[in-house]
């Protein structure tokens, strides 16, 4: 690592971002079927480097057969037990993600003014993602109201597909190769298998719910929803989401 104090970004440094962030969304949407082995393995080292002893894990053909088969059992839990368990599934999302980038954070304060280090996550569009996606899941496992439990359900389904951590993967990628910042090695590249060989993940503390990926996506030239007669998003068991015009606005 450049022991150089960085006070902005070169010209050269900015203009590669965009190709970061385009690289890891088209991590995030591809629509190849998951490999199985590869993803037990990936989430297998993902738990054993937190001193997690190896998982359960459980995979389902898409979000909606892991919710009506698996997730909703989460609903009926005592109020206690099941805001444990969404918190711990909360944390296990996040724990790699998290460790990863204060390395990171942890770097780049003493070389670059705190408004840079903003300006790359709003670039990259961290934040937005991982407090949205958090916030559904939140309340699709809480909320009492059906109606409620519904929209959180569709909403993170098709949220789904842009992979949780692909953007924050952006962002430590630009840092790593860009910035020369170091990081541990071992958890970076656990961090990247996890990412390309998993479709929608819930991790618990002994049983990992994976969902298969799409297999079918439509999107428009800004990696947005169509709104046409066909579904949007289809999974390989049937499942299908057609986008209300009012989700665009």
């Amino acid at each position: 690592m450049s022991h150089q104090r960085i006070v902005k970004l070169t010209s050269e440094q900015a203009a590669l971002i965009p190709a970061y962030k385009e690289r890891w969304i088209n991590i995030a949407l591809t629509t190849t079927p998951i490999d199985r082995q590869k993803a037990k393995e990936s989430v297998t080292a993902a738990y054993l480097i937190q001193g997690l002893p190896e998982p359960e894990i459980i995979f389902f053909d898409s979000p909606d057969a892991a919710w009506n088969e698996r997730l909703i059992q989460i609903i009926n839990l005592p109020k206690k037990e099941r805001w444990q368990m969404i918190q711990e599934i909360q944390l296990l999302t996040t724990n790699l993600e998290t460790a990863l980038i204060y390395e990171i954070r942890y770097q780049l304060t003493p070389q670059i003014q705190d408004e840079l280090l903003f300006y790359l996550h709003r670039e990259l569009d961290i934040e937005p993602l991982l407090s949205n996606e958090l916030n559904l899941m939140w309340t699709m496992f809480d909320s009492k109201s059906k109606k409620k439990v519904e929209t959180a359900k569709l909403s993170l389904a098709t949220s789904g597909f842009c992979n949780l951590w692909a953007k924050a993967g952006a962002y430590l990628d630009f840092c790593i190769n860009v910035l020369n910042c170091t990081i541990d090695q071992k958890r970076w590249i656990i961090y990247q298998n996890l990412i390309a060989n998993i479709g929608k993940l819930f991790p618990m503390k002994e049983q990992v719910v994976i969902c298969e990926r799409p297999c079918k996506l439509l999107l428009d030239d800004e990696n947005r929803f169509c709104v046409t007669s066909e579904p949007a998003v289809q999974f390989i068991d049937g499942y299908q989401i057609h986008i209300p015009v009012r989700w665009l606005w």
